[in-house]
């Protein structure tokens, strides 16, 4: 706790990390800031009837059938095989899952066994996909059953795009689809609640439509970088720290993940603007979760909720 105590700066993604924060590792609250993922907004636009009906005609999906969408990693933590029983138990419905992961085999087997309906595969496995937008343009309801979260990227980008969600409460998530009005949450281990929940939002997507204006005003890359701005508080050029903090059991060697979200930063000047050291802003939650760069001080897979800041060249002697 010692190298966050004594950090100039430090932001949380949302208000549960920073408060654990605060409280295990006694940082003082002027000292922590709260400012949630940024989304490039440019990139998911609102869908329009138009656009829904031309995506499900290149899929071959009818317009009265329910399309469930699970867009992410196909990894043990990220738990797809909720979305695949999900949509068994959902008789009159589809499923497409856009992703790759150490699951991707398991569950190929999984989407033949379901066989098909009314002439469509009850679902479908697309690998990973370049425009995330086009593949929420044809879905209903997005289907988040992770097992661990921070705030996940395709979650806001859904609700840009005026899809609603379905995912269970674990990091920002409960949070975040109440700001944006974006969906339901139900209990991390409630599989039976999170398919009462998927039918009740499929059968009326409408009546569950997020909030853009919401999305916008929390997510949109300028409001975001104000927000982490304020966690730069000028430094001494050798006081630079960075350094993450995690739930017991999750370090930076391996034994987990941990759904905190923390920037810490030392440096004399504010934060660097998104494109200018930062990571992408819109996330790993394309169907591919690449291995974040090894950054000095940590090891080569830190925890891919952490946000780390560069230093301006020239800012150390």
């Amino acid at each position: 706790g010692a190298p966050l105590r004594s950090a100039a700066g430090g932001g949380a993604l949302y208000t549960g990390a920073a408060q654990y924060i605060r409280d295990r590792y006694r940082v003082l609250p002027e000292r922590l800031a709260v400012a949630a993922n940024a989304v490039d907004v440019a990139r998911f636009p609102a869908i329009t009837p138009a656009q829904r009906e031309s995506v499900r005609a290149e899929l071959g999906l009818t317009g009265s059938q329910p399309v469930l969408g699970y867009l992410g990693n196909l990894s043990e933590e990220k738990r797809p095989e909720w979305a695949f029983a999900t949509v068994e138990a959902l008789e009159d419905a589809t499923l497409l899952v856009a992703g790759d992961g150490p699951l991707r085999y398991e569950l190929h087997q999984r989407a033949r066994s379901l066989g098909s309906r009314a002439g469509t595969p009850a679902c479908r496995l697309l690998g990973p996909v370049s425009d995330p937008q086009r593949f929420l343009a044809a879905i209903d309801v997005l289907l988040l059953p992770s097992a661990t979260e921070g705030i996940p990227g395709v979650l806001v980008e859904a609700a840009l795009v005026g899809v609603p969600t379905v995912a269970t409460d674990v990091g920002g998530v409960r949070d975040a689809l109440a700001t944006m009005a974006a969906g339901v949450c139900v209990p991390v281990d409630d599989f039976d609640g999170f398919v009462a929940a998927v039918r009740a939002v499929a059968t009326d997507p409408g009546g569950y439509r997020p909030d853009r204006d919401a999305a916008l005003e929390h997510h949109a890359i300028e409001a975001v970088a104000g927000r982490w701005g304020a966690c730069g508080v000028p430094a001494a050029p050798r006081a630079r720290r960075v350094a993450g903090a995690h739930r017991p059991g999750c370090g930076v060697r391996g034994r987990g993940r941990a759904p905190l979200g923390l920037v810490v930063e030392g440096c004399s000047g504010p934060f660097l603007p998104p494109g200018a050291g930062w990571p992408d802003p819109r996330g790993g939650d394309r169907g591919r979760d690449p291995a974040p760069r090894p950054t000095r001080g940590t090891s080569a897979r830190p925890p891919h909720e952490i946000r780390r800041t560069r230093a301006p060249r020239g800012s150390h002697p």
